[in-house]
């Protein structure tokens, strides 16, 4: 019987005095069940993990499959399988659960040979070319020695929780005991394999895994096809890989870190990345879902493109969702099963470009220009305190044309005795452009402002000065002139395109956000009932490297989210 203590592990800090990240998991967050059977010494570099509940049928093929890999991989790797049901299995069940345990230490006993597992060909759904002479080139391996450990979850005090009825808990189980089979002085080339009772694997199966393990690979996930072992749901499992198919595609297509399928029965991870990510999750249904999405948080998931694993297509009533379960709906309602449509990616994919894009605060035009940042044209420009169009006549700062204007206060027509118009110097028009009432350094001020925009100025040029309101002081007047030279120039460090998308004065997250906003103001208020702007604040308070915000805003933006994303704009 199996039994669970908390707190137990079986590690020690290294010599070195770093820190042991298994031991540091298997204190913290793991499960500690006991292996109660076990036909082996030593430690594998490949440990593959197998939930058995209620699948006394379905073993057996899955031995077989495996019969016909490399002898001498069989025996570099460890098999665990965790035998198991929920407290409150109907009886049957639980004693199918013991009829497995006694099959399983058959096998273990006198191996592939004896117990009858062996056959003489492989299942049809994997054969292909080549697979004749795997067999025969591999002397011996239907009489191989089946290294096989045991975990049980069948005794009153070790059953799955009923809350926990699932794939999660013995799954987590089977992993977390693993770690105590791997070596301990390779954790970053020790694989935790997963593998469900109901598949088959092709023959190179463990070629490939041990290859993943050598060359250090942290994350993997293997090629699958479901097999056609219920002929009444043939179309319904096609239609059902490609809706998988379209949705992992469609990641990929839009460059999400997450374009990677969630089959349970095809994961594989170091020890290490396996403890770093937390672990398996409980779950009762998607704990290969959000395990894979921890995965993805602590390293990179890498996609096998060789169909190795080989799962059922039988409906079934165990999981709340999933393959399983999508086979059952079909049957009941005959529902078509659609892929995903390829718009909701291509919003994605520009939701995403936006979202990754190198945000800085915005600062002053002038402070950049100061700073030597802004690419500027060869012009020699002087900014000088703004002055009345009367003070620079004084001071001859003007280019006035060569004619005698006089201006003297402005009285009505009928306050003067004798008007004389031959003594006006000023032409009609400047006339009716004085208000009866103003005093001549107004009218003064008017006609040299005007002078001034239709001349050619000494240090500023008409159109400069058209920008730059009369009193303003020479910052803001040459932090107005850069900007716009910024808008129009090429910068050196930021281009201008993204400039344009930079409010002067405003931070990152105000002018991601308005990017977003002026993209699809939907997709922003989507984001936004995830508190969207107050967890970007936080992720650039607390980050200063560029490519640090960007890897903290994908675990932000994790697997979860972009379902939920197109999920909400497919339902648009």
């Amino acid at each position: 019987m199996s039994k669970r203590s908390k707190g137990v592990n079986n590690f020690k800090i290294g010599k070195s005095g770093g820190k042991d990240t298994i031991a540091i998991y298997l204190r913290k967050r793991g499960f500690s069940f006991e292996i109660t059977c076990q036909n082996f010494n030593g430690v594998f570099d490949v440990v593959v993990v197998v939930p058995c509940y209620d699948e006394l049928e379905t073993l057996p093929v899955l031995l077989n499959s495996l019969s016909f890999n490399d002898a001498g991989l069989i025996s570099k790797t460890a098999f665990l399988f965790v035998v198991n049901h929920p407290e409150n299995a109907p009886a049957d069940k639980k004693q199918k659960s013991t009829a497995t345990l006694e099959y399983l230490k058959s096998v273990g006993e006198v191996g592939f040979e004896k117990s009858g597992v062996a056959k003489t060909k492989l299942p049809p759904a994997i054969k292909k070319p080549g697979a004749k002479k795997i067999i025969e080139t591999s002397s011996g391996v239907a009489g191989t020695k089946f290294p096989l450990a045991i975990v049980e979850l069948i005794e009153p005090g070790s059953e799955v929780p009923a809350a926990n009825a699932g794939a999660g808990y013995p799954r987590k189980a089977g992993l977390d005991a693993a770690l105590g089979l791997i070596n301990r002085e390779r954790p970053k080339n020790s694989l935790l394999v997963c593998l469900d009772a109901d598949c088959e694997v092709a023959p190179e199966y463990l070629s490939v895994v041990h290859s993943l393990a050598k060359k250090g690979t942290q994350a993997a996930v293997l090629g699958y096809k479901h097999r056609a072992d219920t002929t009444s749901n043939l179309k319904a499992i096609a239609d059902y890989e490609v809706f998988l198919n379209s949705y992992t595609e469609g990641l990929k297509f839009a460059g999400s870190p997450y374009a990677y399928h969630t089959v349970g029965s095809t994961m594989v991870c170091s020890a290490e990345a396996y403890a770093k990510a937390g672990g398996m999750n409980t779950r009762r249904a998607g704990e290969d879902f959000y395990f894979l999405e921890s995965l993805a948080k602590v390293t990179s998931v890498e996609v096998v493109p060789d169909i190795l694993v080989f799962p059922s297509n039988r409906i079934s009533e165990r999981v709340i969702f999933g393959t399983g379960k999508a086979m059952m709906k079909h049957a009941e309602t005959g529902e078509k099963i659609e892929p995903y449509p390829k718009f909701a990616f291509e919003k994605l994919k520009t939701f995403l470009e936006i979202y990754t894009r190198p945000y800085e605060p915005a600062v002053s035009s002038s402070e950049k220009f100061k700073a030597g940042k802004l690419n500027i044209p060869p012009v020699k420009r002087l900014f000088e305190p703004a002055i009345s169009q009367s003070e620079k006549l004084e001071s001859r700062e003007l280019n006035i044309p060569p004619v005698k204007r006089l201006f003297e206060p402005a009285v009505s027509l009928s306050e003067s005795k004798k008007p004389n118009l031959d003594s006006i110097t000023l032409p009609n028009g400047e006339i009716e452009r004085t208000r009866p009432g103003s005093d001549h350094v107004t009218s003064q001020d008017q006609v040299m402002r005007q002078l001034e925009y239709n001349s050619n100025p000494v240090t500023v040029s008409t159109e400069e000065i058209g920008r730059l309101n009369p009193g303003s002081d020479p910052v803001t007047s040459q932090d107005q002139v850069m900007r716009q030279l910024e808008y129009n120039s090429n910068p050196v460090t930021v281009s201008t395109e993204e400039i344009g998308r930079l409010n002067p004065g405003s931070d990152p997250v105000t002018a991601l956000t308005e990017e977003i906003g002026r993209f699809d103001p939907k997709i922003l208020q989507f984001l936004e009932s995830h508190k969207f702007s107050v967890a970007m604040r936080k992720i650039y308070a607390s980050s200063k490297d560029p490519l640090q915000i960007i890897r903290r805003k994908h675990e932000w933006f994790d697997a979860l989210k972009t379902l939920k994303l197109i999920t909400f704009l497919c339902n648009m």
